[in-house]
Parts: structure tokens; C-alpha cells; sequence
């Protein structure tokens, strides 16, 4: 009897940090995690393949052909938003819910923080494969700029940073417009 595979890749802003090694981002190796998960199914085993950013979206329904989940991937890179890992969590519990020998396979740069807020169906096997050499993670968050109404030579810019780590950051924040620091 195969296994089913729930692999989840986390595409959130964070994952591009480039805390690898050689330079690399947190994402490309968290992609190197998926494939040596792909290349470890059986005959028998069938996996979906997830992709986690502002949304959970599935790449592939349960499939039991390694080239198909290799093609989902093609394309697929770190957006600028945040991640929804403890929905996506739900979810890979939820499709797994009904079958046996039930794996779900995380590549996060937060994969062990969210997993304390979901309650996993107690069948399912959770394989964590966490990126990413430092917790610490400062980030814009939020971001826009437009034209005063009242002087159209004149922007206005909204800027959110925020701190996710446990201890307080320092952080410069330079903002360029046409060629120059404002």
C-alpha cells in the first residue's frame, strides 16, 4: 500500500532571505527540500503539491506521477506577502484526513512555530524541513504612496515595518524617490 504525501512549500516574503549557503535564498532550498521529497516517492504513493503565500493554493490534486509534481513547480517563486502556513497546516490535515499511511511534508522557514496552533488528524506523519539560518526577521509589511489631492507635486508615503523577532530591532529604513533619498 503507497503513501499519501501532502507537501507544502511556503512562498512567503520571508523566504526570501538569503541566509543559505552560498548566498542562496531560503526558498531555493526549501524547493531542493520538495524535489528530494518528490524523488523519495514510491511507486505507490501519490502526493499534492501546495504552495503557501497569501494563500494555500494546491498545484496538483493527489497524483502518483513524480514528472507532474516536478512541472507544478516550474515557475513557482517567494511572493511579497505573508505566509499562511497554520491554514495551509489545516489543510494538508484535512485532505489527509481520510488516508491511510498519511504524510504531510512542510518546507518552511516557520514550519515548527505553527504547528502548535493546529490539531493534526493523529494518523497523519508531520515532517518539518525548516530553511533559513536566523529567526530574526524584520520586514515591510505594508507599503504605499500617492499624490496629496490638494498638491499633486507632493507624495505622501504609508510604511509598516514590523519585528518578528522575540528581542527588539534596530532597523534604517531609506525611502528613494526619483533618484533621491526623501
Amino acid at each position: 500500500e503507497g503513501r499519501s504525501v501532502v507537501i507544502l512549500l511556503d512562498a512567503s516574503a520571508s523566504m526570501q532571505a538569503r541566509d543559505e549557503v552560498g548566498g542562496r535564498d531560503r526558498f531555493e532550498r526549501a524547493v531542493e527540500h520538495v524535489r528530494d521529497t518528490i524523488d523519495a516517492l514510491g511507486p505507490k504513493d501519490e502526493a499534492m503539491l501546495v504552495v503557501v503565500d497569501h494563500a494555500v493554493r494546491p498545484l496538483t490534486p493527489f497524483v502518483d506521477d513524480a514528472a507532474a509534481l516536478e512541472r507544478a513547480l516550474i515557475g513557482v517563486t517567494a511572493a511579497d506577502t505573508p505566509g499562511q502556513l497554520a491554514e495551509a497546516l489545516r489543510f494538508g490535515g484535512d485532505a489527509l484526513r481520510d488516508r491511510a499511511r498519511a504524510h504531510l511534508v512542510v518546507a518552511s522557514d516557520g514550519a515548527g512555530r505553527d504547528t502548535a496552533f493546529v490539531d493534526l488528524p493523529a494518523h497523519v506523519a508531520l515532517h518539518l524541513h525548516e530553511v533559513g539560518r536566523t529567526r530574526d526577521n524584520v520586514g515591510i509589511t505594508a507599503f504605499n504612496a500617492r499624490r496629496y489631492p490638494a498638491n499633486r507635486t507632493d507624495f505622501e508615503v504609508y510604511v509598516r515595518v514590523e519585528n518578528f523577532a522575540q528581542s527588539p530591532a534596530e532597523v534604517e529604513l531609506s525611502i528613494w524617490a526619483n533618484g533621491r533619498m526623501s
